[in-house]
């Protein structure tokens, strides 16, 4: 408790500088001409709410955008279902997994230092330097046109960036943390320090409305207040309005566009990174480990003073596994190979670990839903009772299995052609498995699994369960979360609208990507060869 206390105090200060930092004078680009475009990045969205308040005519400004635009209903985000690693599909029409980072936290054997990155906490402006400089993003694409992001850490190239991030967090913990209780007793610090959910977003919005004057090209506001809600509160009773508020912000900023004679020249983009379920229990892997022989570290939430590398390999050497939480629901789990840290294990080395099994050893744990490995050129992704092999070439994906299928492929009339044959390309899986429990899971495991940095183990949780017991430094334990392959975590609506843009066209499904190759398309900036389909064709 003393520890947190400090930690606290230390975070008001870091945050209140940073406050006052954010006064000084904003850097400025060119005025831009149009099409313009701004994104509305609704963190943590759940679309079965949406579609809900939609329904019930809720959401008149969303509403209005899809009338005008395209409407994916189930948009498939990124693997890990994730906040800032999930922006990069929309700025560049590529999977997340190729964009150099892996999710919030991962571990990257190759770096000669700083080998756990973590991008939560005061290391968030590692993910812009972690990035791979090609290809562009939607911020680079334009000169030395303005651009302005708005709570985004995954912003390269962006002109002027603001974070509000004491704002919300303030908001978020209020009630949970003694700190933003105080705060919010003491009236001189209450408007700026101690803001509402509405306070919060507004604020945003307002700062976006200010930057119009700048004549910005892409401007980009990432929505908070619906994610943080959720992982402290669940899909709790407060959630629909959060939803209807940030509908209301929509309004707000076109409001004032139109009044500036910008809105009719601009592209807008209504989007969500990822969805949010509830859940109740929390399972705490390093102890569950450590109860079976096997040493785990995992390291912390959030990073509060450092502003670069967290450990190399060799702080590492007293461990037999690194977890890397990402989301809560999913994690990474890298194990120490027979030769040390330098280099992966097999799946075989993981199987016989000092003696013991490590994927069945996992299994038996409660609250864990798959085990995801690499096995030589495959994937493979266990469950309690079946096993799954994903195999990829250069038509496509495979999937089989035995015993129980992990993801229920086998029992759903759209997706049981496709299992058990041979290989299918990424649009005939995202059709067929869209209104699975896994949506798209075959294509987004493959893709995340090739990538060496992706974790040795990838470890999901079950419903109603998350993976990080004790992890969250002011809360303790979350009752909402993500990052898994789960429909409620990986499904998201997508809205697109303005000129070039077809009116009231409508799509079952796509993914993230595609939504990023449409948007550049729209801007005139086509991609060639990437992994996004634009929904314009």
């Amino acid at each position: 408790m003393k520890r947190r206390r400090v930690l606290a105090a230390i975070a008001v200060a870091v945050a209140v500088a940073a406050f006052v930092w954010s006064r000084d004078e904003a850097p400025v680009g060119a005025p831009a001409s149009p099409p313009y475009v701004t994104i509305f990045m609704v963190d943590g969205l759940s679309r079965s709410v949406f579609a809900e308040e939609l329904a019930a005519g809720n959401l008149p400004n969303v509403q209005r955008l899809i009338d005008d635009g395209i409407y994916v209903e189930r948009g498939v985000s990124s693997f890990p279902s994730m906040t800032g690693y999930g922006f990069w599909p929309l700025q560049t029409g590529e999977d997340a997994v190729v964009s150099g980072v892996l999710g919030l936290r991962w571990l990257d054997r190759e770096r000669a230092q700083g080998n756990f990155r973590s991008y939560v906490g005061s290391t968030n402006v590692e993910m812009n330097l972690d990035l791979v400089p090609e290809p562009k993003t939607v911020f680079e694409r334009f000169g030395d046109a303005h651009s302005m992001t708005i709570n985004s850490y995954n912003n390269r190239g962006a002109v002027h960036s603001v974070k509000t991030g004491f704002k919300f967090t303030a908001a978020k913990y209020e009630g949970h943390w003694w700190v933003a209780d105080l705060l919010e007793a003491i009236p001189v610090f209450e408007e700026e320090l101690s803001p509402t959910w509405e306070e919060v977003e507004r604020y945003a919005v307002d700062l976006l409305v200010a930057d119009l004057a700048n004549g910005p090209k892409v401007q980009w506001v990432t929505f908070v207040s619906p994610d943080t809600y959720a992982h402290v509160n669940g899909l709790g009773p407060e959630y629909p309005g959060l939803v209807r508020m940030v509908d209301g912000m929509v309004g707000r900023y076109r409001e004032a566009a139109a009044a500036r004679g910008v809105d009719d020249d601009r592209i807008y983009l209504f989007v969500s990174d990822h969805g949010v379920e509830s859940l109740d229990r929390n399972v705490q892997l390093v102890d569950e480990l450590g109860a079976r022989g096997v040493r785990a570290w995992r390291g912390e939430a959030t990073v509060l003073l450092s502003t670069g590398a967290l450990d190399t390999l060799q702080a590492f050497a007293e461990y037999d596994v690194v977890m890397a939480i990402n989301g809560n629901l999913m994690s990474y789990l890298y194990v120490r190979s027979p030769s040390g840290w330098a280099t992966a294990p097999t799946l075989q080395d993981m199987r016989s670990y000092a003696g013991k099994d490590l994927v069945a050893e996992l299994l038996e744990i409660e609250g864990i839903e798959h085990v995801i490995a690499r096995d030589g050129a495959d994937v493979r992704v266990f469950a309690s009772d079946g096993v799954a092999t994903i195999a990829t070439s250069s038509t496509g994906f495979r999937y089989r299995f035995e015993g129980e299928d992990p993801f229920g492929y086998a029992a759903d009339e759209r997706a049981a052609p496709l299992v058990g044959g041979g290989f299918h390309d990424a649009r005939a899986w995202i059709e067929a498995t869209a209104e699975t429990p896994f949506p798209y899971g075959t294509v987004r495991v493959a893709r995340l699994m090739a990538q060496p940095g992706a974790g040795d183990l990838v470890v999901t949780s079950a419903p109603g369960y998350d993976l990080a017991k004790d992890y969250e430094m002011f809360v303790g334990n979350y009752r909402g979360g993500h990052g898994g392959l789960r429909a409620d975590q990986i499904l998201v609506p997508y809205v697109i609208a303005g000129p070039g843009v077809p009116k009231a066209r409508r799509f079952g499904t796509a993914a993230v990507e595609d939504v990023g190759a449409t948007l550049l398309e729209a801007l005139g900036e086509a991609p060639a060869a990437v992994a996004g389909r634009s929904l314009l064709r």
